[in-house]
């Protein structure tokens, strides 16, 4: 089955999923969405983010835009990680600031500790 509806983007860039298709979906507010941008077919895709874990940030500034790798390879390792959401690696005047956002299980979140050159934070 699939729906249609005509929405309006209002000034800060927000469009309104309607009411029968948020129910359909169980996207309730505060709930978190994944939003995928397709540029060639110049398409949006949103979809619901099950609560199968905690969106966690696990970042590390380094020297080279290599330990992008290292970060997939410790996200791997954790104890609890489920799925892998975004990885990001920007140069800044240090060297790069690479970052991953994760869901991790409930049951590991207080395990998680920052250390090692990682910083973690839990996202809400």
């Amino acid at each position: 089955m699939s729906l249609s509806f005509v929405g309006r983007v209002d000034f800060k860039g927000r469009i309104t999923i309607p009411l029968p298709i948020r129910d359909l979906l169980g996207i309730y507010e505060g709930a978190t969405v994944m939003i995928y941008a397709d540029l060639d077919e110049r398409s949006i895709k949103i979809k619901p983010v099950q609560p199968m874990g905690v969106l966690t940030k696990i970042s590390r500034e380094c020297g080279e835009r290599s330990c992008i790798g290292e970060l997939i390879a410790r996200l791997e390792k954790l104890e609890g990680f489920k799925d892998l959401v975004e990885i990001r690696c920007t140069r800044n005047l240090k060297g790069y600031k690479c970052y991953a956002i994760a869901l991790i299980s409930q049951q590991y979140i207080e395990k998680l500790k920052s250390g090692e050159g990682y910083t973690i934070e839990i996202l809400k």
